[in-house]
């Protein structure tokens, strides 16, 4: 449960077994915890007992009781199997999908994340401050379908498109048990560094596993295009500037897809339901950014993203892709055609 007390944030473990769980092993959790809100208290078990503690107390010689009451102001209670019981998990695949039943939100709802991110990895505010550009974090996508919605204004412009050069990152899973082939790898460096040559934008190869949080970060503010086979490799979209030219591109196997990024996993999910009651909607396009389903040779969009299916080589080290496919779908987002 996730409780906000005035400027304080505290987060309460109201079971056991949780008191571990929350150190995950590449150690994102307590770091995104502290940078977005660095007065938080983490609240375990024991602590709840002693708040019981101070709610009713009894006086050994009279007898009479004390109660009291310990009031949260604000608290959102998260029960994961209970999610599944409703109406909205299952068409989703997300389990807080049901916050959509409260309506919708600013399209500017993640902007303070980002930006405190953005910040403590210390990015620069002209680049944090890229996602001005356009409609400012209204994917135009979005707003062409719901333009003839009542009530609806047309957006303006709240800044041209910047004159820096564009950065795609590829993030590299070579020797991870999800990856390319050899082949197809160097086949898409091939093709995107041959692409370099007409198009111009700026190109760079990440292991993220080499890589100190803040650089992560920092790289993801300011990348345009996001690339690298699916899965929690691309998370880090949460950070990039939504722009017209923003996208991710997801690599899947032959005939494979899953949600993986177009609506991110576990809490960061909740990101996915809370600007539009429409489950096909998902994480990267909600935060105002284009998303790229590639199968081998075949791309794909909304509102035509591929059936979710696992083939046999999904989690495999056999994912192939032809490069110039990927090469073609930079240009055009780059240049604005798509």
């Amino acid at each position: 449960m996730l409780h906000q007390n005035s400027q304080e944030w505290y987060v309460l473990l109201s079971r056991a077994p949780l008191t571990h769980s929350r150190r995950d092993r590449t150690k994102f959790n307590h770091v995104l915890t502290y940078s977005l809100f660095p007065n938080i208290a983490i609240l375990y078990p024991e602590d709840w007992a002693d708040v019981k503690e101070l709610t009713t107390s009894k006086s050994k010689s009279t007898g009479k009781t004390f109660s009291k009451a310990y009031v949260l102001d604000r608290a959102i209670l998260a029960d994961r199997s209970a999610a599944f019981r409703g109406d909205f998990t299952g068409p989703t695949q997300r389990t807080y999908a049901g916050a959509v039943a409260f309506g919708t939100a600013s399209p500017w709802f993640w902007e303070p994340a980002r930006r405190q991110v953005l910040r403590w990895s210390g990015v620069e505010e002209d680049i944090i401050n890229r996602n001005l550009e356009g409609f400012g974090a209204v994917n135009p996508d979005i707003w062409e379908k719901y333009s003839t919605a009542p009530g609806s204004k047309d957006p303006k412009p709240l800044a041209p498109v910047g004159t820096y050069r564009p950065l795609v990152t590829y993030i590299s899973r070579q020797g991870g048990r999800r990856s390319l082939t050899k082949e197809a790898h160097e086949d898409l460096l091939k093709a995107i560094k041959e692409r370099q040559k007409t198009v111009d934008f700026e190109f760079q190869e990440v292991d993220a596993g080499k890589m100190s949080k803040e650089e992560q970060f920092a790289i993801a503010g300011r990348t345009t295009i996001m690339l690298g086979v699916h899965g929690n490799g691309l998370t880090h979209l949460l950070w990039m500037p939504p722009t017209p030219r923003s996208a991710v591109i997801e690599l899947f196997c032959k005939g494979g897809f899953a949600h993986d990024c177009e609506c991110l996993r576990e809490w960061w999910c909740i990101i996915s339901t809370l600007l539009t009651p429409t489950a096909d909607m998902w994480t990267a396009t909600h935060l105002g950014i284009r998303h790229y389903a590639v199968q081998h040779d075949i791309a794909l969009t909304s509102p035509n993203q591929p059936k979710v299916d696992y083939p046999e080589d999904f989690q495999s080290d056999r994912i192939t892709v032809v490069g110039k496919v990927v090469a073609d779908l930079i240009e055009r987002r780059l240049s604005g055609k798509t």
